[in-house]
């Protein structure tokens, strides 16, 4: 129940899971738990691989909305 569900991905944005293997995990074998670990490995790697994108190239031009927005505004 510590689980936050992201409404843009549908996925806990901790455990990258999503609520049916939530719901589920307490009732699946290894082999099922292992399938869903090679997933979240990969969900987790996508998120970072967005991080960087973001940090790299979109957050460095933030200011220009700013910039923009104040310039509508006067």
């Amino acid at each position: 129940s510590v689980c936050r569900m992201s409404p843009a991905s549908e996925l806990c944005e901790g455990c990258f899971r999503t609520l049916d293997e939530i719901a589920a995990w307490s009732r699946m074998g290894d082999d099922d738990k292992r399938a869903v670990w090679a997933l979240i490995a990969q969900r987790a790697e996508a998120a970072a691989e967005a991080l960087t994108f973001y940090l790299d190239f979109i957050s460095p031009y933030a200011w220009l909305q700013s910039t923009r927005l104040e310039h509508f505004a006067q």
